[in-house]
């Protein structure tokens, strides 16, 4: 018996959030989420429902979905700036729209980690409705780095706490769970287990290849993404410390949501000299050239799903440094695909920098094996195997 073998296919609903754009009249979203839910609506013909955050211009947006606007219902994610009050009457607005068009569903496809997420999965269950679910990251530990740092840390432990059991306990109902071997060892022990490998989409014109990098001082290091706490900036920063003075520049390409305390720990520091804060880059060609003419990339984060920067890092021939968080440890390998290092230990990032630029043979082997980890990731057949799991599930 297949899993919505007795559905109307128009009454299976995807819960997605992603960022949306809109320019001339067009819709644009990134390029995975776009190929995944296209082959998704192409397969069932069903409804959408895809929590957005509207921006003016995401550089992550670059793939049309115009065309799949018929049957896409948008939900605006609710307002997470301004009072209490205005925040929680946006969270009730975008909760009643979801509770109405849940209502109307058979079955749903939940994308996790997200608060919205989290909460169609209680609603599934309250409502009795059949769901399948995603976790691409450890709710607890990603609600926890991405709340806001205006909240004390004992306010962000409880609210993560709570968002974590309540998934977990009603995660228990549903028909299947996909997710990473990482994440499910460490949170969801649930026995309908499917096992899932990352995907993303880059195009083969795109791609960079070299032998060997790190050829002259000063060393050029690379982080691309979100400078927040959950990406372990700070120990990025303290691992540069350690390094020798004037061998190493460090260029943090991305937005800044510390509310300038990363800035105030340079200088603190005086490093002023040898970390550069970028900012957010939305030329693409302008990015490719950052990661083209860096000699390592580090992302030491705390918490992560399957981050697009690493595939985007292997595209263009550099080293990695990184933790083994999320879905990491899933499709890279230690000393042959990236360099591993302990969450939380600026010590161990710069001692791998270190080998890093000393070992050609080292460095040559993970620019290798990230090149050929890209080339065989960069393909569909992942979304094909996910379609077909769920349609030939029948152990509920």
């Amino acid at each position: 018996m297949q899993l919505f073998e007795k559905i109307n296919p128009n009454n299976l609903i995807i819960v997605e959030r992603a960022p949306i754009m809109e320019k001339n009249g067009d819709i644009y979203i990134n390029p995975s989420s776009a190929i995944f839910l296209e082959a998704l609506k192409n397969r069932w013909n069903k409804r959408l429902i895809l929590f957005a955050r509207h921006e003016k211009f995401n550089i992550r947006c670059s793939w049309k979905i115009t065309n799949l606007l018929n049957g896409v219902i948008f939900i605006p994610w609710h307002n997470e700036k301004g009072s209490y009050y205005e925040i929680a009457k946006s969270f009730y607005n975008t909760f009643k729209l979801l509770f109405k068009q849940l209502k109307k569903a058979k079955a749903l496809y939940i994308i996790l980690p997200s608060y919205w997420g989290i909460i169609a999965v209680i609603l599934a269950r309250i409502l009795n409705k059949r769901a399948v679910l995603q976790i691409s990251g450890d709710t607890y530990l990603s609600i926890m780095a991405t709340s806001s740092v205006k909240y004390p840390k004992l306010l962000k432990h409880i609210w993560a706490t709570i968002w974590d059991i309540s998934l977990r306990i009603n995660s228990k109902k549903a028909l299947a769970v996909i997710a990473s071997e990482a994440v499910w060892k460490t949170r969801y022990k649930i026995r309908k287990f499917i096992l899932y490998r990352p995907f993303y989409i880059i195009p083969h014109n795109e791609i960079y290849l070299r032998e060997d990098c790190c050829k002259a001082f000063p060393i050029k290091l690379l982080y691309v993404g979100t400078l927040a706490s959950h990406k372990g900036i700070r120990d990025l920063i303290q691992a540069v410390n350690l390094l020798p003075k004037g061998y190493y520049i460090l260029n943090l390409v991305g937005e800044d949501k510390s509310d300038g305390l990363l800035k105030k720990e340079v200088e603190r520091l005086k490093l002023e000299k040898y970390i550069n804060f970028i900012g957010y880059i939305s030329q693409r060609d302008k990015l490719l050239n950052f990661y083209r003419n860096s000699d390592i990339f580090i992302l030491p984060s705390f918490t992560e799903g399957t981050p697009r920067v690493l595939y985007e890092a292997m595209s263009q021939s550099l080293p990695i440094i990184t933790t083994t968080v999320g879905g990491i440890p899933l499709f890279l390998e230690d000393k042959k695909s990236a360099y591993f290092v302990g969450v939380g230990k600026p010590e161990e990032i710069a001692a791998a920098i270190l080998q890093i630029v000393e070992d050609r043979a080292l460095r040559k082997n993970l620019i290798k094996g990230g090149y050929e980890k890209i080339n065989n990731l960069i393909t569909q057949d992942w979304i094909k195997e996910v379609l077909n799991i769920i349609e030939g599930y029948n152990n509920y």
